[in-house]
């Protein structure tokens, strides 16, 4: 042991012998002495910032052992106040496991409604960041329900809820949470967070497939962006629309959104954006031209630490590769895409590469996996209300039923599919469902 080593190992075994040695009271009292100390030291903008909560969060608490049940509740208030600081000062610093511990604690010491409030807000973020999506859920509930808020308040809560019930695939209640605060934002009168909920609201509606419910929204957002010069926010927009606009056959359109979109992300050099841009991007092109835009945005994935849209680009490349016939390059995407699409709990994305992995299989022969494939696609596609990714499973899933001498339930799939393209505004798609259904059920198929 070194001499340093030796040192602070003494000093603190003397330190922790003469705590004990005090009585329970004198150390209460000593307590509550170095937290008035500490608190009348400290500058206001060390509060502010948290440097300091922790350790003022431990005074409390000892002052409020031994004090009387008075006393001791102000004390516990004191040290609930500090620990929800500490949280905020801790998640600010990416400690989120010891931010998650000091909002809990606070939130259970708490009896002050906006402390609580704040606090269970920050602890469903950090709960989400740490990947426990259902109890970041249950602290964004529990924050809205600690009393009134103002409008602006109550709609940031609700887009909080609505990114996290979005990326478990709730997509109704993400829908409801999203009009909710859009509601809220134009209650206050704040037209860009007005313009940010449009924009969220418009991703749901054309993640889905309804494009006719997201255009205009895009439409309303970039109108709000536009006026306030807000350029990142115009490129989300302009990439929604380039995306509708493709999934409705305006192809130069959709270039020509997508074109202004890109410019505004390079100039500003925003790779996770550009990332994000890019896997939309790519389906306005061919194989092999998709294929290398995909792994562009792959790599600023990667470099901007966004696991989700990694997860979302190689089940794309896996897809493109299908599409080639490249069977073992579209499985050595698969394999990596869908560890990571579960961390993230992408539940849309999830069942589509279910989809690549059934059609993967079926090219491979191998008709009852690649049904087994299907079926977890079509439950995950049903348990997120992914409509779009439903009708893809079932389109699909008819072949290989048909493989297995199960026309009958091949037609079924055929009819459900063209049912689900026409609620989504995608004649083409119902036409060729029902096209081939009616050669199944005809034996020409």
């Amino acid at each position: 042991m070194d001499a340093e080593t030796a040192y602070c190992f003494r000093h603190a075994v003397l330190r922790d012998a003469a705590y004990q040695l005090q009585l329970p009271g004198d150390r209460a009292r000593l307590h509550a002495l170095a937290l008035e100390i500490m608190e009348s030291a400290a500058r206001a903008d060390d509060l502010a910032n948290g440097a300091w909560s922790g350790e003022l969060a431990e005074h409390a608490r000892g002052a409020a052992q031994h004090a009387d049940e008075a006393q001791g509740a102000v004390f516990r208030q004191r040290e609930a106040r500090y620990r929800a600081r500490y949280g905020e000062y801790l998640d600010e610093r990416f400690d989120l496991p010891g931010a998650r511990a000091q909002l809990e604690l606070a939130v259970a010491l708490s009896c002050e409604a906006p402390v609580r409030a704040r606090a269970w807000k920050v602890l469903g973020e950090v709960r989400r960041k740490l990947g426990d999506m259902e109890g970041a859920l249950d602290a964004i509930s529990r924050a809205m329900g600690e009393g009134q808020f103002e409008p602006v308040v109550r709609g940031t809560l609700n887009i909080i809820l609505h990114n996290i019930c979005k990326q478990i695939g709730r997509t109704a209640q993400a829908a409801e949470a999203a009009q909710q605060a859009l509601a809220d934002f134009r209650a206050a009168g704040d037209r860009e967070r007005e313009a940010s909920a449009l924009g969220s609201l418009a991703n749901l509606f054309c993640e889905a497939g309804e494009l006719d419910r997201a255009e205009p929204l895009y439409r309303q957002a970039l109108e709000i962006f536009v006026a306030g010069r807000r350029e990142r926010e115009m490129a989300l927009c302009l990439a929604g629309l380039a995306l509708t606009a493709k999934l409705r056959g305006r192809t130069q359109e959709a270039l020509e959104c997508m074109a202004q979109a890109e410019t505004i992300h390079r100039k500003r050099e925003d790779k996770r954006a550009l990332g994000i841009l890019l896997n939309n991007k790519a389906y306005l092109h061919g194989a092999e031209v998709r294929r290398e835009i995909l792994l562009e945005a792959l790599s600023l994935h990667r470099q901007a630490l966004n696991r989700r849209s990694e997860g979302v680009a190689l089940a794309d490349l896996a897809e493109t590769e299908l599409g080639a016939g490249r069977l073992a390059q579209a499985e050595a995407f698969l394999e990596q895409a869908l560890p990571i699409l579960r961390e993230t709990r992408n539940i849309p994305h999830l069942a589509m590469a279910h989809v690549y992995q059934g059609r993967l299989s079926f090219q491979r022969g191998n008709g009852p996996l690649a049904m087994s494939h299907f079926e977890q696609a079509l439950q995950l596609a049903s348990e997120a209300r992914h409509r779009d990714t439903e009708a893809d499973a079932l389109w699909h899933m008819a072949p290989a039923l048909q493989a297995l001498g199960r026309t009958r339930e091949a037609v079924e799939m055929l009819t459900r599919a063209g049912q689900i393209f026409d609620s989504l505004g995608n004649p083409v798609s119902a036409a060729a469902a029902r096209d081939l259904a009616a050669s199944l059920s005809n034996g020409r198929a």
